[in-house]
């Protein structure tokens, strides 16, 4: 945990004065849960796999081996800004 001295805490207003105070329509607002409801689901951290850490173990083992690293061909006719 990071304290912080009084005069290193600034008002939420520095932050938040730009958010417009925004009416939403009963059905926007139905909508919205309705849509909330049917992406939800149970968390289930034994079934995750950080596809990412996998990578990056991989990468590093063969670093590790002393074999070249050769990146990926990446895939054609994608919008993958460089």
């Amino acid at each position: 945990m990071l304290l912080r001295y009084p005069y290193e805490v600034r008002s939420e207003q520095e932050y938040f004065h730009e958010i417009q105070d925004v009416k939403i329509t009963k059905d926007m607002l139905d909508l919205a849960k309705y849509i909330v409801s049917q992406r939800s689901g149970r968390f289930e951290p034994e079934k995750f796999e950080d596809q990412y850490e996998t990578v990056l173990i991989d990468l590093i083992n063969q670093k590790r081996a002393g074999k070249p690293i050769v990146p990926k061909e990446r895939p054609k006719g994608e919008n993958v800004s460089t």
